[in-house]
Parts: C-alpha cells; structure tokens; sequence
C-alpha cells in the first residue's frame, strides 16, 4: 500500500520494528533456546525500547493521534485500539524486563514479536489509512514537519530521511 511521504519517519520505524520482531520471532520459537539467547533476546529489547519503540509510541501519542481525534468521532476505533496495543506492547515489556524464569520470558518475548508485527500491519494498513482519508493536506503537512524536527532530534544521522 502506498503510504503518504508524510508518514515515512513512522512507516521506517515500522520497518525497523518488524526485522526486529521477526528475528526476535525466530529466536525465540527455536526447539532449543539456550539461557544465554534469552539474555541477548532481553538486552535487544531493552535497547529496542528505548531507542525505537517508546520514542515512535511517544510520536504517534503526541502528533499523530491527537490530530485524528480533532476529527470527531471518525478514527476513534483505530485511536483506541492503537493505544490499547501500546498498553499491551508495555506492560509485556515490564513483564519481560522484570522476570528472572527464562521459560516465562520466553514465551513473552515470542508473544511480544506478534503483537508487534500484528500492531504494526494494524497501523500500516488501517490507522494511516484512516489518518490520510480524515486529516487535510495542511495537517498532513504539519505532521510531517513535526515527525522530521522530532525524528532529526532524536537521531541527526537519519534527518535525510525524514524529507
């Protein structure tokens, strides 16, 4: 599906977030898992989070949903089911990060890989979707101009793929 330019910076992200998952995916859905894979699987993630997820959760909770939620009561299914996934994406992370049983962690870390994959087909296909057909070009615009100064913020290397 063609995405409109001025959701790139979301849409890489997502891009980012999906080779993440699905090599977390392949990890952890091994016959074997051996402890130290599960350890290497934890600090991925850890750094994953901070690095990519919370900052993406963070623009799409402050630019993107905001302006959908301007528009009434069109794009508030895709509103709540998008924060409800960040829920559910956050609390695993708690659970993964603050768990000492590697079975346990395991399993979730294998559970959190799908719910990633699924929240972000859910957004590239439904909620930008949603977002391009309810929100004008001059909202576009400024989104894209808001995602392009917070992305080039957090990581001036990528500031050629923003525009």
């Amino acid at each position: 599906m063609k995405r409109d330019r001025r959701l790139y910076p979301l849409s890489w992200d997502h891009h980012h977030g999906l080779v993440f998952a699905r090599q977390t995916r392949i990890a952890m859905n091994q016959a074997e898992v051996a402890p130290a894979e599960i350890s290497r699987s934890i600090e991925a993630l850890r750094a994953f989070w901070a690095q990519a997820l919370r900052p993406h959760f963070e623009a799409e909770e402050n630019l993107l949903l905001p302006a959908l939620r301007s528009q009434g009561q069109a794009g508030q299914e895709e509103i709540e089911l998008t924060l409800d996934e960040h829920r559910q994406l956050a609390g695993l992370f708690q659970e993964i990060t603050c768990s000492e049983d590697l079975i346990e962690v395991r399993h979730k870390l294998a559970q959190f890989a799908e719910l990633l994959i699924q929240h972000i087909r859910f957004e590239e296909r439904k909620l930008f979707a949603r977002v391009a057909e309810l929100l004008s070009g001059p909202e576009l615009d400024l989104i894209g101009q808001q995602l392009a100064k917070r992305y080039q913020a957090l990581n001036p290397a990528r500031s050629d793929q923003t525009g």
